[in-house]
């Protein structure tokens, strides 16, 4: 990851993660959080806020990070959210 990454990009992460992502801060990366994908309230996987995710999005994003199927929660990305994430990325190229 640090091969794309510099000081001062950006990095957007969707919750729940492991612990070890927001370390990248250490090397003066700033993360930026969307909204969670898991529902602590109602127990259930939430749906993904594409707008808030596109309104996190800066000229210094280098990165949006997601992992599929999620661990450690087991979500597993649908196709067409995956489609709507990739209309974001192509919006900011």
């Amino acid at each position: 990851m640090y091969t794309y990454l510099r000081p001062g990009d950006e990095v957007i992460l969707f919750e729940p993660f492991f612990l070890w992502w927001p370390t990248i801060a250490n090397a003066g990366i700033t993360i930026k959080y969307a909204k969670p994908l898991f529902n602590e309230k109602e127990s259930c996987y939430a749906s993904i806020d594409f707008q808030h995710t596109r309104s996190l999005v800066t000229p210094n994003t280098k990165l949006i990070l997601i992992i599929n199927p999620n661990n450690p929660d087991g979500r597993v990305w649908l196709r067409s959210e995956l489609e709507e994430l990739a209309k974001i990325v192509q919006e900011n190229p």
